[in-house]
């Protein structure tokens, strides 16, 4: 699909950091099997028109090639805030990682019908803020026991009430999409 006008933001945690870089989409490549309103395969590719230049603030990161079980998990969240001392209380967007832990099937399958096998169950820990409002698309990453290093497990795609008690997030598996 051809696009115009979208952009994706990396390197910064606001967008009024000076690291901030915006590349432009030149394509989205939707998975062959999305077929809405169900959202089994709600999975994109994006293929940036100028290549990614990565730096202390903007890294790769692995992607998940089996499913396992994971240390902590995070999931990314853009947030509005007031901006200080800005006249009319302007709104600043500011990334947030928000600790979720990820349910194992036969739990989740208790709370959601129909779980099939492209999906992740995860909610968030009782001692975190945030609500996933508007966050489809957003990663969850995840370490790995005993080491530091992160993998991309899953990406949003829907919730009831997401992130209220008892109500898992639905993430995308990354693992079930490697072959594509």
């Amino acid at each position: 699909m051809a696009v115009v006008n979208v952009t994706v933001v990396m390197g910064a945690k606001t967008f009024s950091d000076v690291h901030l870089e915006r590349k432009q989409v030149q394509r989205i490549i939707i998975h062959k099997d999305y077929k809405p309103p169900h959202l089994d395969s709600d999975l994109s590719l994006l293929l940036l028109a100028t290549p990614v230049e990565f730096s202390d603030f903007k890294r790769p990161i692995c992607l998940q090639e089996e499913e396992r079980g994971w240390d902590r998990c995070w999931m990314a969240e853009w947030v509005a805030t007031r901006g200080h001392g800005q006249r009319g209380g302007g709104l600043n967007m500011h990334l947030e990682k928000l600790r979720v832990v990820q349910i194992n099937r036969k739990k989740c399958i208790k709370r959601v019908n129909q779980l099939s096998r492209n999906l992740l169950c995860a909610w968030q820990e009782p001692s975190t803020n945030g609500n996933c409002k508007g966050d489809s698309g957003a990663p969850m990453v995840c370490a790995a026991y005993g080491t530091q290093r992160l993998f991309q497990v899953g990406v949003f795609s829907w919730g009831i009430r997401s992130g209220s008690k008892g109500r898992p997030g639905m993430f995308v598996s990354v693992a079930q999409f490697i072959p594509w």
